[in-house]
């Protein structure tokens, strides 16, 4: 059994076009207005605050920085390089530069030679240059007992051995490879030129004089 749809109830059909007429009835003013602000906005603008702008900027601007540069920058400047410039240099020169070196030769640099130099001197000389001869008389004397009892016999061994090993054994092995050298290496390097020689005069250039006459007939 069917239900009836309900009196007074709008439709599926009927709900778009009730959408349309509320967006036509509230928002389409709201719309309206804000593109005609926007539009009276631009033209205030374009027609009155530019127009007022440029107006000031002319008016007001220009005037005031024309009176700032020639009534201000340019006489401050004027001023500053010809007479606040050397006024300021000259008082810095003789409130501050001659007072700090009148003392620093008359005041500082006496109590710096007085209350530092001397007594470091003093310092150094009576007491660290003692101590430092006295440390090392010491040291130089182990230094030397050091030198005398290892270093300078481990020296002399040393050379002592080596001496002994190049007599022994180096200077055998080089005496009989030169031995063996002049007397096996030597003749043979004789025996083979000989023997080159003897074949190149008796049989290499006979051959190659009879080769060159046989090409040349």
């Amino acid at each position: 059994m069917s239900m009836s749809p309900q009196v007074g109830s709008p439709s599926e059909a009927q709900v778009p076009w009730l959408v349309r007429v509320v967006a036509v009835v509230f928002v389409l003013p709201f719309r309206l207005a804000w593109e005609l602000l926007k539009v009276l906005g631009r033209a205030v603008v374009a027609y009155v605050f530019r127009p007022l702008g440029w107006l000031l900027h002319r008016l007001v601007v220009v005037p005031l920085e024309y009176l700032w540069r020639n009534l201000v920058a340019r006489p401050f400047g004027y001023l500053w390089r010809h007479l606040l410039r050397p006024a300021l240099e000259f008082l810095g020169y003789y409130l501050v530069v001659v007072p700090l070196r009148f003392a620093w030769h008359h005041v500082l640099r006496p109590l710096w030679h007085y209350l530092v130099e001397i007594p470091l001197v003093f310092l150094w000389r009576r007491c660290l240059v003692p101590l430092a001869e006295l440390l090392w008389r010491p040291v130089l004397w182990v230094l030397t007992q050091l030198y005398r009892y290892l270093l300078r016999p481990g020296w002399l061994g040393a050379g002592w051995l080596l001496h002994q090993v190049y007599r022994f054994t180096l200077r055998p092995i080089g005496l009989a490879l030169g031995w063996v050298w002049r007397h096996t290496v030597v003749p043979v390097g004789r025996a083979v030129q000989g023997c080159w020689r003897w074949l190149r005069q008796a049989v290499l250039t006979p051959a190659a004089d009879l080769v060159r006459a046989m090409f040349r007939g």
